[in-house]
């Protein structure tokens, strides 16, 4: 069954649930994590892992889900980044 938005929004099941509640987290998480909340950064790399897996169990394929990743990965190697001499996960609070 191919899947399009007004298919999934017709099919209430508990793994569209599970979905809508994993995507609402990701968008607090974002939120919170522009206003420099270390524990958003946690919560993103809960919700990166928990997606991960899903994608997994879905058939995804391991490459696809991988790729899932690396949005996740980037904004840690942006953190790394240093200016004067402090590091931006430093500076999360």
């Amino acid at each position: 069954m191919k899947y399009t938005i007004q298919n999934v929004a017709n099919e209430i099941s508990s793994k569209n649930i599970a979905l809508l509640m994993v995507d609402l987290l990701d968008i607090l998480f974002m939120i919170m994590f522009l206003k420099w909340k270390k524990w958003a950064l946690y919560g993103l790399a809960m919700n990166t892992i928990v997606m991960f897996i899903y994608n997994l169990s879905e058939g995804y394929g391991f490459f696809l889900s991988v790729l899932g990743l690396f949005g996740f990965f980037i904004i840690c190697a942006l953190l790394f980044l240093k200016k004067d001499g402090r590091t931006g996960y430093q500076n999360l609070k």
